[in-house]
């Protein structure tokens, strides 16, 4: 029994994801979830994040264009005004431990790595069904996100 546990602790995908899940990678980004935690170099950046756009991240397959989208902000933000939204082109990548966004359109220098013609690579920390943890570097600081 150690042994198996061992083994198969050795080949969890995400630092706090799940051992084992029956929903592939990308079904457990799609859908709408909304943001939990917004931190630069560690510090609660939330209220900053929502006096720009609103907390809602929607990752979907484009149809159309066959290719995976993500709305940022559709809705109201803090101030109760419609919010601007940036979108994102992605992919998953590193074998389904990173998200990878190819093309960012929308509003400009939004919040750091979140605007127009920004493309970072997201760690992928956690992938579960209702939880979703990614975290990036962008002008040396080190930007995360939590969605539930």
């Amino acid at each position: 029994m150690i042994i198996i546990t061992t083994i198969l602790g050795g080949c969890k995908k995400y630092p706090e994801g799940p051992l084992i899940s029956l929903r592939s990678a990308i079904n457990r980004l799609y859908g709408t979830h909304t943001l939990k935690q917004y931190t630069v170099n560690g510090q609660d950046s939330l209220s900053l994040f929502y006096d720009t756009l609103a907390l809602s991240f929607r990752f979907f397959y484009e149809e159309v264009y066959g290719h995976n989208d993500c709305i940022i902000g559709e809705g109201q933000n803090i101030h109760g005004h419609n919010s601007g939204t940036v979108v994102w082109t992605w992919m998953l990548n590193n074998n389904n431990k990173s998200l990878k966004i190819l093309t960012s359109v929308g509003v400009n220098n939004a919040l750091g790595p979140i605007g127009a013609g920004i493309t970072p690579e997201w760690q992928i920390v956690e992938l579960k069904k209702f939880n979703i943890k990614i975290k990036t570097t962008y002008n040396d600081k080190i930007y995360y996100i939590e969605l539930q």
